[in-house]
């Protein structure tokens, strides 16, 4: 075989494994912070704009893109409201309030508050950790213990599972100084990310 057969072999392999394996890792960033005053975990979520698009497009059945749909926000919240909440108990309801995102070249920032909603009904006894006063919260993680927490920060993050079985979401969570990092993925969806 020549030297001139062989190299363009090579180059014609090196192009199809390159274009097949363009975007190989499949993952998204979240920041979380606790903001005492408000009473609400911040949150910045950083996810590739192709995946986004598409999670988005296969849930309204519908071509969606992030730069010229004119119900882009509506449709970011929704979908994050079905796959993103961080409570205080398992089975604890999380209300998202929008704020916005920012578009960069592949990726999309979005920004949005996370509310721990408090039960209702026969549920209504349990303790009530986010009405709290805000003192207590920030005595609380000043510590670096969480013995008195009795309730740890439950996080369920499956952002793009449903169309990427190998993504893989990394968040951080920080209260106070305390910092927790961790990842959720196929096989952990959700759990406890500070414990008590």
């Amino acid at each position: 075989m020549s030297l001139f057969r062989t190299a363009s072999m090579f180059v014609a392999l090196l192009v199809i494994t390159t274009s097949a394996d363009a975007h190989p890792f499949h993952a998204s960033t979240t920041e979380i912070e606790w903001n005492a005053e408000t009473q609400r975990f911040e949150v910045a979520m950083r996810l590739r704009i192709a995946d986004l698009e598409d999670a988005i497009s296969a849930r309204i059945k519908s071509r969606f893109r992030l730069e010229s749909d004119s119900k882009r926000d509506k449709h970011l919240q929704a979908y994050l409201q079905e796959t993103f909440s961080i409570t205080f108990e398992q089975h604890r309801a999380c209300r998202l309030h929008w704020m916005g995102c920012e578009l960069e070249l592949h990726d999309v920032w979005v920004y949005f508050e996370a509310e721990s909603v408090a039960p209702t009904g026969a549920d209504a006894n349990v303790k009530d950790l986010a009405s709290q006063k805000i003192e207590s919260w920030d005595g609380l993680f000043r510590d670096t213990s969480t013995a008195s927490l009795g309730q740890g920060v439950r996080i369920r993050n499956t952002v793009l599972l449903e169309i990427q079985p190998e993504q893989v979401n990394l968040v951080s969570l920080r209260m106070g100084r305390r910092r927790v990092t961790t990842s959720f993925h196929q096989q952990k969806p959700d759990g406890e990310i500070l414990q008590p």
